[in-house]
């Protein structure tokens, strides 16, 4: 093991305490009595100076292992582990918020949720407001990280940041989903006749945000919210592992015995890939069941065009900034609609227009 290693567990035959020694060159530099118990991990840390005289000597931190587990699959969490034994406490902020302060020497945070995205991580002394060390990571929802501040302050090897992944979701895929029927109420979307709480009570409109749920076959069925009849709409999925698909609920509601529904459910395959920073990613799903077929403008040059009803675009590349949107019906210059979008605005997915 070398310095800034971090192993994979590993199990042993359990026991009452275990005597713990580190050993560098055959000499013994670290030792401590450890109980574990059963059916439990716990994490050994390495810290300290191994020279003389100092008031930081080599030393064995232990720490049983709960490893938090998000509580949606579009945050992650994160704790934090001071082990540079010269270095004051610190501050740590996640793109310019603080999100832990006063952390101390061989201090083990607890672990706290935030939204998952790629961040500026800086350590910084909170006192004067000065940034130690920072780096870029990556911190993808539904995982739980470990971030450890090691190294020294000044000195050599400097100090750094380091991440390790402390629990994993299962094969998981994602649906979200969209109310786009504009003549059926509220609905809940149950999957596998299984209703996820936040796919409750969706009006027209309004859409939710990423959900997971185990890789593998799924029955999606659309209902009046908490209720199991009728069956509004019925589509059968495959979700596959790190899958994104957005479920859109389209079509109009008979509103007499001689009309016929044309509810649906509408399974999307979504991108989760990110362009380069001032980039966006979008798309154009038409999802009106009575509009034409139309051409979308973006201050005013054509991005999308004769795109009909219960069909998509590609993603599309565009400059990160704020736009109006226009559709048309295609070929025809009487406006039908405009909005105004702010595209500058920092976002973890590729954008959908619907």
């Amino acid at each position: 093991m070398t310095y800034g290693n971090i192993t994979q567990y590993r199990e042993f035959v359990s026991a009452e305490h275990r005597n713990l020694t580190v050993t560098a060159n055959g000499v013994a530099i670290a030792t401590r009595n450890q109980p574990f118990a059963d059916n439990k991990a716990t994490t050994v840390f390495l810290v300290g100076l191994s020279q003389e005289n100092t008031t930081t000597p080599v030393e064995l931190l232990a720490k049983e292992e709960n490893p938090s587990v998000p509580s949606s699959s579009t945050v992650a969490s994160i704790r934090i582990v001071h082990a540079s034994p010269n270095t004051p406490p610190v501050e740590i902020k996640l793109n310019e918020t603080v999100q832990f302060t006063g952390v101390t020497y061989k201090q083990i945070t607890d672990y706290k949720e935030v939204t998952a995205a790629f961040y500026n991580l800086a350590v910084l002394t909170p006192s004067v407001n000065h940034t130690l060390v920072e780096r870029s990571i990556t911190l993808v929802g539904g995982f739980s990280y470990t971030i450890y501040v090691e190294g020294l302050l000044g000195m050599t090897p400097g100090l750094t940041i380091e991440q390790s992944t402390d629990y994993t979701p299962p094969s998981n895929g994602y649906f979200r989903f969209l109310h786009a029927s504009p003549n059926t109420g509220a609905v809940d979307l149950l999957v596998n006749w299984t209703l996820a709480a936040p796919f409750r009570n969706i009006a027209f409109e309004a859409g939710t945000d990423y959900y997971a749920f185990v890789e593998g076959n799924q029955d999606l069925l659309i209902v009046p919210t908490d209720q199991r009849s009728p069956v509004l709409a019925d589509e059968k999925a495959t979700l596959g592992v790190n899958t994104w698909n957005s479920v859109l609920f389209i079509g109009l509601h008979n509103t007499t015995e001689n009309e016929t529904s044309t509810l649906e459910a509408w399974v999307l395959a979504d991108t989760h890939d990110l362009p380069a920073d001032g980039d966006i990613l979008i798309r154009f799903v038409h999802a009106s069941p009575n509009a034409p077929s139309l051409d979308l403008r973006a201050n005013g040059v054509a991005i999308f065009s004769g795109v009909t009803y219960k069909n998509h675009t590609m993603y599309h590349l565009m400059n990160a900034n704020k736009y109006t949107v226009e559709l048309y019906e295609t070929g025809k210059t009487d406006l039908l609609l405009g909005a105004n979008f702010d595209f500058e605005v920092p976002s973890d997915l590729p954008f959908t227009l619907w």
